[in-house]
């Protein structure tokens, strides 16, 4: 590591202007805070932030080749009747294709909006040269008074940056853990869940979960969509302490963190019995992981982690719990986890709608049925239709 720290040092005074980059797949390796000190301008973990990795790689790239790169916008942040300085495309994940939707200097017309609306398209994608200009338009046309005074697009990039951070408080065994890190630790997430999760307007229900479709499958992303989704569902069916759920949503696949890629890729049964073993681990590894810092969440929050993959039917793992034996909280975060996956942008799959994915849910008997139309009646009529 000493010369890992030198080479970057002596990067940063002959190259100032070329990013110095640190990756690695060895958790005990990775110390962000010490890295970032001695030269390093970012610092990854391997497969865990491998999207973030492969994105700032890539658009250091088009910096020379000229290669369009991608950002993803959240539609909330554009109003109809306005004019935007970009152009903007719509992803189809079945195609894997960029087409495009609307273009630069001209009105985003309410018909647009509507289309969008239509088919529960919640995000537009722009050239990555264009973040400025689209920041400078939110600059003009967000409403402050309606939140906290940031658009949804930045609200998402805020929440997985901050769940990015406790991640690296949990998995950095630089500094010995204690009760009051752990404590501390513990507070920064309840902070996070009441400042990014619990703290907007509900009383739309579905309102706030239409701004959480589209969202991402992957990484810290995934850990954000899972635990505002999760929360929202609490909210909706009445479940005591929402906040339980939120901080299980955070930390529910923290035990997968240096299992090899292509575990966390595939899906549960294409894997192979041995692998299948070694992803059956993650629920406890992720328990195990606070413990080790010397995080005290609470009992529900933890048996959400445990069991979230159990199932309704007897089928689930890691202990094959059966119907009511597995806890309402593991119940939701596991509603909550299969509903991201299924309406995100994931390539090469379709997009559900909210109605098509509680369906495909229901179909595969990991949920309670009772749970299932609990939510399916919180939906507007015309989207069961």
């Amino acid at each position: 590591m000493d010369l890992a720290y030198e080479a970057a040092q002596i990067t940063q005074l002959q190259c100032p202007q070329t990013p110095t980059i640190f990756a690695t797949t060895e958790k005990h390796d990775f110390h962000p805070k010490k890295l970032k000190k001695n030269g390093f301008n970012e610092a990854f973990l391997l497969p865990l932030d491998g999207d973030l990795f492969k994105e700032q790689v890539t658009t250091a790239l088009a910096s020379f080749s000229g290669e369009r790169v991608f950002k993803k916008i959240r539609t909330m942040d554009v109003q109809s009747g306005t004019t935007l300085d970009f152009d903007t495309y719509v992803f189809l994940p079945l195609n894997k294709k960029y087409v495009p939707f609307s273009k630069a200097n001209q009105e985003f017309s309410e018909a647009k909006a509507e289309k969008l609306t239509t088919h529960h398209v919640n995000s537009l994608h722009i050239d990555q040269k264009n973040m400025d200009s689209f920041y400078s338009y939110m600059a003009s046309h967000l409403d402050v008074s309606a939140g906290n005074g940031m658009s949804e697009t930045e609200k998402e990039e805020k929440l997985a940056d901050a769940i990015r951070n406790v991640f690296y408080e949990v998995l950095d065994n630089e500094n010995e853990s204690t009760f009051q890190s752990g404590k501390d630790n513990v507070e920064q997430c309840q902070k996070i869940v009441s400042n990014y999760i619990t703290n907007g307007d509900s009383s739309n229900w579905y309102a706030s979960l239409i701004r959480l479709l589209g969202g991402e499958s992957s990484g810290y992303s995934h850990s954000a969509n899972v635990s505002s989704i999760g929360a929202l569902f609490a909210i909706g069916t009445n479940y005591p302490n929402p906040e339980d759920i939120a901080i299980a949503g955070f930390f529910h696949d923290l035990g997968l963190v240096g299992v090899d890629e292509h575990i966390n890729h595939e899906s549960y049964p294409e894997l192979s019995e041995a692998d299948k073993k070694i992803y059956e681990l993650h629920p406890q590894n992720s328990v195990n992981a606070l413990k080790t810092k010397k995080m005290v969440i609470s009992p529900d929050a933890e048996k959400a982690i445990l069991e979230h993959h159990e199932m309704f039917n007897g089928k689930g793992f890691p202990r094959g719990f059966v119907g009511e034996r597995i806890s309402r909280g593991a119940q939701l975060l596991s509603l909550a986890d299969q509903f991201n996956y299924l309406t995100s942008e994931v390539e090469g799959k379709e997009r559900l709608s909210p109605q098509k994915a509680l369906e495909a849910i229901s179909a595969n008997g990991s949920i309670n049925p009772e749970l299932i139309r609990k939510v399916q009646t919180l939906l507007p009529s015309s989207e069961g239709q």
